[in-house]
């Protein structure tokens, strides 16, 4: 299910926007706590709006330097569609858009405007060996980047440095060590 979740948002082409992530004001690395659906999809080509609540557990990037933390966030999502069985054909009404499939004891890192109730910027989610492998995955992307590539995403060298020693200090802090 984790994989689903992953492979939908990594296709989303947000996912490979670099300038996204490096303009989220609040960053932050959380544990899933609970998860709630708070509206049931109303198309069968829609997904369930869902919370998750969050224990708060580094804070990477804050709001304003002065801000603490707080203990919990709660955060808004639509839920990833259930995989189809092994060898059947994708669904022709799979929705279109990111998505993402939490449970609670997942890890989550969250590139977000605020701490407030809302759907963030952009979540890697996931058992803390995955998120890992998706950060290890960014920042590993993020150093091959060509000029063109950079400058397409808005990637400046300055930029660039700030989201590795970002990306290393997820790393380090989910225990895992960086890959060149």
């Amino acid at each position: 299910m984790a994989l689903l979740a992953a492979a939908l948002a990594a296709e989303h082409p947000g996912r490979y926007l670099e300038s996204r992530r490096a303009a989220a004001p609040v960053v932050y690395l959380a544990a899933v706590s609970e998860v709630r659906e708070v509206a049931a999809a109303d198309a069968p080509d829609s997904a369930p709006r869902m919370e998750a609540t969050l224990q708060v557990g580094k804070l990477f990037r804050p709001a304003t330097p002065a801000s603490p933390a707080p203990a919990e966030a709660v955060v808004r999502y639509e839920q990833a569609p259930a995989a189809p069985p092994r060898g059947a054909p994708p669904a022709e009404d799979m929705p279109t858009g990111v998505f993402y499939r939490l449970k609670a004891g997942d890890r989550a890192v969250v590139f977000a405007g605020s701490f407030d109730k809302a759907f963030p910027i952009e979540m890697i989610t996931g058992p803390p060996k995955t998120v890992a492998a998706q950060v290890s995955a960014l920042r590993a992307w993020l150093l091959a980047m060509d000029e063109n590539t950079a400058r397409l995403h808005g990637v400046t060298p300055a930029i660039r440095a700030q989201q590795i020693a970002l990306y290393d200090r997820i790393l380090a802090e989910l225990g895992s060590p960086r890959t060149p």
